[in-house]
C-alpha cells in the first residue's frame, strides 16, 4: 500500500514513459495498473515488446487484461517481427503454447476476453470466413493447437485451402517444425480433417499419402498411426448409421 501511494505521487512529475511500466505491472499488479493507466499510460504498451494484453494473458491475469480492455487497448496490433498481423486471441494462443503453458480456469477466460472482442470469429460473410481460413493454416505452421482450437469451434473447416496456400490445414501440421505437431494433427482430426483427402497439384495423391511420405523421412509413423486410426473410427460410424437406417426401415 505503501509503495502503491509513493507511486501514485511519483506519476505526475516523472518525465520517464509509463508504456515499459505497464508491461510488468499489467500482470501481477491490477491496483499500479489502475494508477498507470489513470495516469495516461497507453494501454497497448511500447512497440518494442509484447502488448501488455499478451502479457497479462500469458500470466493469466484475467483482472488486468479486462482493465486493459476497458482502458482501450487494441485487439489488432500488429507486431513488427512478423509479416502477417494476428489477432490478439491468436497471438496469445501461440505464445501459451509456445511456452507449454497450462490451460487452466484463469489462461481460459483471458483468452475468452480476446475471442469475444474479435467480430471476424463471429461473422459468417465470404471475406471473414476465408481470413479465418487463412489463420487457421497460419496456427497450422506455426504450431498452435489452442488457435487451430478455436478456429475448428467456430465452424472454420479443418480442410479448407484458402487463396495462398496450396495444401490442407493436416499437411501444415505434418510438415510444422514444432514440437506440438503431433498435437496439431491430433486436433485437426478430432475436429473432422479428412486423411484421404485428395490432393491436387501434389505428387502424393492423399493427405495420409503425404503423412507416409513424412514418415519415411523421420522414421516416426505418428502421423500415420493418427490418420488410420481417425479413418477407421469414421467407417465404423458410417457402418453405425447403416446398420441404425437399416433397423429403423425394418420397424417401419
Amino acid at each position: 500500500e505503501i509503495y502503491t501511494l509513493s507511486l501514485h505521487d511519483a506519476l505526475p512529475i516523472s518525465k520517464a514513459p509509463l508504456e515499459p511500466w505497464l508491461v510488468f505491472y499489467a500482470v501481477e499488479h491490477p491496483s499500479v495498473l489502475a494508477l498507470l493507466l489513470d495516469a495516461n499510460a497507453s494501454p497497448n504498451g511500447s512497440d518494442t515488446v509484447q502488448p501488455p494484453l499478451i502479457i497479462a494473458g500469458v500470466r493469466g491475469q484475467p483482472e488486468s487484461m479486462q482493465m486493459l480492455l476497458n482502458a482501450g487497448a487494441r485487439c489488432d496490433l500488429d507486431w513488427p517481427e512478423e509479416e502477417a498481423a494476428y489477432p490478439a486471441w491468436s497471438r496469445l494462443s501461440m505464445m501459451l503454447d509456445q511456452h507449454g503453458v497450462v490451460m487452466d480456469q484463469w489462461h481460459a477466460e483471458c483468452l475468452h476476453l480476446l475471442v469475444q472482442r474479435d467480430e471476424q470469429l463471429h461473422s459468417k460473410t465470404s471475406t471473414a470466413v476465408e481470413n479465418l481460413e487463412r489463420l487457421l493454416c497460419s496456427m497450422c505452421v506455426q504450431g498452435s493447437p489452442t488457435g487451430i482450437k478455436t478456429l475448428l469451434n467456430v465452424g472454420i473447416s479443418p480442410d479448407a485451402v484458402p487463396t495462398g496456400f496450396d495444401v490442407p490445414p493436416l499437411v501444415l501440421a505434418c510438415t510444422d517444425q514444432s514440437s506440438h505437431h503431433l498435437e496439431c494433427v491430433k486436433v485437426l482430426l478430432h475436429g473432422g480433417a479428412n486423411p484421404a483427402l485428395v490432393l491436387h497439384g501434389c505428387r502424393f495423391k492423399t493427405v495420409i499419402g503425404f503423412a507416409a511420405h513424412v514418415t519415411q523421412q523421420n522414421g516416426d509413423n505418428s502421423f500415420v498411426r493418427l490418420m488410420v486410426e481417425a479413418l477407421q473410427r469414421g467407417h465404423e460410424r458410417s457402418e453405425e448409421r447403416r446398420v441404425g437406417k437399416e433397423c429403423r426401415s425394418r420397424w417401419s
